[in-house]
C-alpha cells in the first residue's frame, strides 16, 4: 500500500490528465484499477485533501480525482457558479476519461459532497452509491467557525503557518495535536492557489436530491465535525430522516477532515461502504 501520509509518492504515481472543457482546462490524477470511485474535496481545496486515503482505495478501486474548477491546477469554471453547471463539467471531463458505465460510485467531501448528490441526480443510472463525508445533513447551509483568522496579507512564512496552523484548528481539525505540517503546508498551498467562490453555488443547492436520487447513500461525519454541532447523532437522524435506508457512519475523535484525521478508520469505512 502506498504510505499514508507519502505525499510526493502518490504525486509521482499518479496518472495526470488536462481535459478541455470549452476553452478551460480540469486536472484530473488517476490511481489504481478496479471499479471507478470519484473523490471530490472541499471548497478551498484540491485533490490532496484525499491524501490520506487514496493509496488504501487504489488497492480494490480505479480512483479519479478531479481538482475542480477554480482549485488547484483546474482553470476557473467560465459559467455562471450553481451546481447543475459544476456537476455538467465534471461529468463532461469524466466521460473523456471513463466511457459512461453504470457503476461508478461518488465520494464527496464537505463541498464536494453536495456536489456529489447533483451529479448522483443528474446522471442516476450511472451512479451506484455516494457517499458524503460532512458534518451538516440538514437542509441548512452552516456558517464556518468564529475566530478564523485572517492570511492574505501575510508575507512572513512562520507567521503565516501558524496563522493557517490556528484556522486547521478550528474547522477542520478536533485533536490538535493532528495538525501536522503536512497538513498545514496543503492547506496553505490549497488556499493561495483557490479561486473560485463556493459560497456563490449554494443559492443553488437542490436542498431534496438525496429523496430522488437512486443510488445508495452513505453519511460519514467526525464526531466533533464544527459544522455538526453540538449533536452530530442528530445530523445522523437528519439524514435518515431524508433518506431511511441510508447508513451513516460516526468517526470518533475526529473534526471535519475527518478522513486526514482519522485515516485508518475513515478508509475501512469507505472500503466497506463501496464494497457493499
Amino acid at each position: 500500500m502506498i504510505h499514508l501520509q507519502d505525499f510526493n509518492t502518490l504525486e509521482s504515481l499518479a496518472t495526470k490528465h488536462a481535459i478541455l472543457c470549452g476553452s478551460q482546462t480540469m486536472t484530473w490524477r488517476v490511481w489504481g484499477s478496479g471499479s471507478p470511485a470519484i473523490l471530490l474535496h472541499g471548497s478551498v481545496g484540491s485533490w490532496t485533501h484525499w491524501v490520506r486515503n487514496i493509496g488504501a482505495l487504489a488497492e480494490r478501486h480505479t480512483v479519479y480525482v478531479p481538482d475542480l474548477p477554480g482549485y488547484g491546477d483546474s482553470d476557473l469554471l467560465l459559467r455562471e457558479p450553481t451546481f447543475d453547471n459544476l456537476s455538467a463539467a465534471i461529468w463532461s471531463s469524466f466521460d473523456a476519461l471513463c466511457p459512461r458505465r453504470p457503476d461508478v460510485a461518488l465520494v464527496g467531501f464537505s463541498f464536494g459532497s453536495v456536489l456529489a448528490e447533483c451529479m448522483a441526480l443528474a446522471r442516476n443510472d450511472q451512479v451506484r452509491r455516494i457517499l458524503l463525508l460532512r458534518g451538516n445533513f440538514s437542509d441548512k447551509t452552516p456558517r464556518p467557525p468564529a475566530g478564523m483568522q485572517k492570511w492574505r496579507h501575510l508575507k512572513d512564512a512562520p507567521e503565516l503557518a501558524a496563522t493557517q496552523r490556528h484556522n486547521l484548528a478550528l474547522s477542520m481539525f478536533h485533536d490538535h495535536t493532528r495538525i501536522d505540517d503536512q497538513a498545514v503546508s496543503l492547506h496553505i498551498d490549497n488556499c493561495n492557489r483557490s479561486v473560485a467562490d463556493h459560497v456563490a453555488f449554494f443559492p443553488s443547492r437542490p436542498v431534496d436530491a438525496l429523496k430522488s436520487i437512486a443510488a445508495e447513500v452513505h453519511g460519514i461525519a467526525g464526531e466533533f465535525d464544527c459544522y455538526g454541532l453540538p449533536d452530530l447523532w442528530e445530523q445522523g437522524r437528519a439524514l435518515l430522516d431524508t433518506r431511511p435506508d441510508a447508513r451513516f457512519h460516526l468517526v470518533p475523535q475526529a473534526g471535519h477532515w475527518t478522513m486526514y484525521e482519522a485515516p485508518e478508520t475513515v478508509n475501512q469505512i469507505l472500503l466497506e461502504s463501496l464494497a457493499s
